[in-house]
């Protein structure tokens, strides 16, 4: 599961569960959203105000997602699969736009370079 915490309180506002694992969570730039990555085979695009769900990222072949990231500039999303794929989303109607394909084994790691234009996956 993944749970937002109010830092000066200690009070847990919201949790949000998973099917498996979460291994990431991280806020977008604009603090609107937390993206998760789950060996369920999903990333996920939750509010951070309420909790709700807003996306699930649902392209992986059910396979554990290991990585999800925001762009620099907050309009797409990489995610890094035991599928040895990665692929882009745009966060504002988590379609996805590209499969990344040709790695020979589960992609480790993916991240966007500073200008959004590229992307590096390890595997």
């Amino acid at each position: 599961s993944a749970a937002i915490w109010q830092v000066d309180t200690g009070e847990r506002l919201w949790e949000f569960v998973h099917r498996g694992e979460v291994y990431l969570a991280t806020f977008s730039c604009d603090d609107q959203l937390v993206l998760t990555a789950s060996e369920d085979g999903t990333a996920r695009l939750i509010s951070s105000d309420d909790g709700i769900n807003c996306h699930t990222l649902d392209g992986h072949s059910g396979r554990a997602v290991n990585r999800a990231e925001f762009s620099p500039d907050g309009k797409l999303i990489v995610t890094a699969s035991t599928d040895a794929k990665g692929c882009i989303w745009e966060r504002h109607s988590g379609a996805r736009t590209h499969v990344l394909q040709g790695c020979p084994s589960d992609v480790k790691h993916a991240s966007f370079s500073a200008d959004s234009r590229q992307v590096f996956l390890t595997h």
